[in-house]
């Protein structure tokens, strides 16, 4: 939330106008920033250098009228976020509708009642608002489509150097075998090449994985067993930890089968695991946990879910700083983080949110200062196996 004061600049050529306006606007000095100017050539520049929320500008003053200012403004990226009202008096009558066409906000007419213009006000400051939050939702976007053309760029790479590796590993495995054969009854070299073969069949498993995971999919919904893609993508997520990081994986007791699209589950909790080795700084330990719940109605309602059943919950636990009150409640919020340029990396919780609803489920955060941080998600149950 925006607490700063916002900035409104009154223009106009007469002092008696600027000081009238300005003593209507008194009661607020507490939210808002009032400058006054009398020089419209002044007040040009002022409001294309500095960030002003709105501007009451008269349409007539001598050297640089009101349309003019605005037609300067609306050219200048700056100026251009300015909510501008016009003043206007009887006689401009015919002025209303250039001013709109060039862009004004509002328009006002002299005299000036002091409910009207704080109407007008307020009402040009709520513009700006939403204006402001557009243009960040926009940026926001840019960013994340040059991230995902990144992202798509390293899927593409990635496929070409697994493939590369897939063969180094099957001249690997060949010539082990070969030595396993020839040292037939060496079992000290057998013992050493027998952990080589190992090494490359789980090479070999995690080069698959990420294979599949940089392929494209069809976003369609199918029976998916929660612990084991777990379990299957753990050889993909412990590499992008630390080795100061250290992983507990717990089993539920039974399958857990539920409706989604195993892609995107995977890049949820590839993403929640990242963010816990970041938030960690690379140090501590993080716990993945599978289970069961029942929800009544009330953690129903609280999480937004559908009806009272059986959830699957997967809990995402780490021991780091943990996080505020204020801060556990935005970082869900499509442009809010903790994390400078440097660590922003994958999805992003906006989009992870996303894509738990998109599969028919909820997360929520449970996270407390010197406490570390936990998400869990929850997933309807579409069959039990024992």
């Amino acid at each position: 939330m925006d607490c700063r004061k916002k900035r409104i600049l009154l223009v106009d050529d007469e002092s008696f106008t600027l000081h009238t306006l300005r003593r209507m606007l008194m009661e607020f000095r507490h939210e808002w920033d009032v400058q006054e100017q009398s020089d419209p050539f002044a007040a040009l520049e002022m409001l294309k250098t500095e960030p002003f929320d709105a501007a009451v500008v008269d349409v007539m003053m001598p050297g640089l009228n009101g349309l003019d200012l605005l037609k300067e403004l609306q050219a200048d990226p700056l100026g251009s976020r300015v909510q501008v009202i016009i003043l206007t008096g009887l006689e401009d009558q015919d002025l209303k509708r250039p001013a709109l066409d060039l862009g004004a906000t509002d328009l006002l007419n002299k005299p000036i009642e002091r409910e009207n213009l704080i109407a007008r006000l307020r009402n040009a400051i709520r513009i700006k608002d939403y204006a402001d939050e557009l243009l960040q939702a926009n940026e926001d976007l840019q960013v994340q489509l040059i991230q995902s053309q990144k992202v798509e760029l390293v899927g593409v790479l990635s496929a070409g150097v697994v493939h590369d590796l897939k063969n180094i590993m099957s001249i690997i495995g060949g010539y082990s075998y070969i030595l396993s054969t020839l040292a037939a009854d060496n079992q000290e070299i057998l013992d050493p090449l027998s952990k080589i073969k190992d090494a490359v069949s789980n090479a070999s498993k995690v080069m698959l994985q990420i294979l599949s995971f940089s392929k494209p999919e069809q976003a369609s919904r199918e029976q998916t067993n929660l612990s084991e893609l777990i379990e299957h993508n753990m050889p993909l997520f412990k590499p992008l930890l630390t080795k100061g990081v250290k992983v507990h994986w717990l089993k539920p007791e039974r399958d857990l089968i539920i409706s989604g699209v195993e892609g995107q589950l995977t890049q949820v909790l590839m993403n929640l695991i990242i963010n816990a080795g970041q938030a960690m700084e690379h140090r501590g330990e993080l716990m993945v946990e599978a289970g069961e719940a029942r929800l009544d109605d009330g953690q129903i309602e609280r999480l937004r879910l559908h009806s009272e059943r059986d959830y699957a919950v997967i809990s995402i636990t780490d021991t780091g700083p943990g996080m505020d009150e204020e801060t556990a409640a935005n970082i869900f919020q499509p442009h809010f983080t903790t994390k400078g340029a440097k660590g922003v990396f994958g999805l992003g919780l906006m989009v992870v949110k996303w894509i738990v609803e998109n599969n028919q489920g909820a997360i929520e955060v449970d996270s407390q200062i010197g406490r570390g941080t936990t998400f869990r998600l929850y997933f309807p149950i579409e069959q039990m196996q024992v």
